[in-house]
């Protein structure tokens, strides 16, 4: 099983720490509060110890997330550069609320790799998620999508 992972509001990183739950035999990290929504990409972008491999975890929203609170500048968008999100994001049929991100939620969501049996296998999903009140941008030419500006992985409602 992981280890357990919690997000501090300013990108910190505790192992074995509270926050996680194990469902179905896979270990999702909650969100609770827009900081620690932000503070996903915030970590990966720093990547020390645990904090590297964050874009693979699991994720769940523990209740609706207000991230007006963010302002237009406060979120990067998760997945961001050449590094895709592969984890499961799960929303849990909650609500994000006011979020402002270039690009999307995720900038790059998900992989995807031809088997040796000609079949596909994904990585990165999100599902059970609504997202309400939000702008997404995007420089010229940029990709733009709400869930993800670039997928490659499963979404799913």
């Amino acid at each position: 099983m992981m280890q357990g992972l919690y997000v501090n509001s300013n990108g910190t990183v505790y192992g074995n720490a509270h926050g996680g739950s194990d469902i179905h035999g896979v270990y999702f990290n909650w969100i609770s509060n827009a900081e620690q929504l932000a503070g996903v990409q915030k970590t990966a972008n720093d990547a020390k110890g645990d904090a590297s491999h964050i874009l693979m975890h699991n994720f769940m929203l523990k209740n609706d997330i207000d991230a007006s609170s963010l302002g237009k500048d406060g979120f990067t968008s998760i997945g961001s550069g050449n590094t895709a999100y592969t984890g499961v994001f799960d929303g849990r049929g909650q609500r994000l609320i006011g979020l402002t991100a270039k690009g999307g939620l995720f900038t790059n969501l998900g992989s995807a790799t031809k088997g040796s049996d000609g079949n596909y296998q994904y990585a990165g999903e999100v599902k059970n998620l609504h997202i309400y009140s939000s702008v997404f941008t995007g420089d010229n030419g940029q990709a733009v999508g709400a869930v993800a500006a670039t997928n490659q992985g499963i979404v799913d409602n």
